[in-house]
């Protein structure tokens, strides 16, 4: 038995020398776990925003983890833990045309009493990509566009922050952060009234976690 172990060990180890590093890199990428679009903020204008109950982040004396937001979003592993290098990205869409502009702040939280941390704030512009179908639901959407412009401003660790930006090229947008433990997150959407103008409105913001 322990002969046959030896053999096959020796046979897996020559087998795995031929495979090129390119090749090993490639399948080692594959093993990432598909996260879907999860929803971060419901669908509304900005905030504060009686529809769902959203409030406005500062940094005075409601920043401090007991006035945390009661529908900020926990970040969790399989484990329960927020891991250190946990990378997470956030994609936004908004009515009711293209070209329409927004501003979201991302907040975040360390527990236990964690004061709120402003991660950045980014200044988005609908392209004419449409929302068909809503992530969260596969509801039909009418008149909502992905944001294809994302300016970052960014109050977090150097070079752990970084986009994809269409600036006007229609494409959908995402912002990634990197976090090292954090355990809640909360956008704050403003200049988003949806009157007639340039403002949108309707704002929805989804995120999804890398590992």
């Amino acid at each position: 038995m322990k002969k046959s172990m030896i053999g096959i060990i020796i046979i897996l180890s020559v087998a795995f020398a031929q495979i090129p590093m390119t090749q090993a890199v490639e399948y080692s990428s594959q093993m990432v776990v598909q996260q879907p679009w999860q929803l971060l903020r419901a669908e509304a204008d900005e905030d504060p925003n009686a529809l769902i109950g959203s409030t406005v982040v500062t940094q005075d004396a409601n920043s401090d983890f007991a006035q945390k937001p009661a529908n900020a979003v926990q970040l969790k592993t399989a484990d329960g833990l927020s891991a250190v290098g946990t990378a997470i990205g956030f994609a936004a869409c908004a009515g009711s045309a293209a070209d329409k502009t927004f501003t979201v702040t991302y907040w975040a939280w360390r527990p236990e009493n964690g004061m709120a941390q402003e991660v950045c704030s980014v200044a988005y512009t609908t392209g004419t990509q449409q929302v068909v179908k809503y992530p969260h639901s596969k509801a039909a959407a009418t008149n909502k566009f992905w944001a294809d412009t994302a300016a970052l401003t960014s109050y977090w660790y150097a070079d752990k922050i970084s986009r994809t930006d269409y600036e006007g090229n229609n494409g959908m947008s995402v912002v990634m952060i990197v976090l090292y433990g954090e355990a809640w997150i909360y956008p704050v959407v403003s200049s988003a009234d949806g009157a007639t103008g340039a403002e949108a409105g309707d704002v929805s913001i989804y995120w999804f976690k890398c590992n």
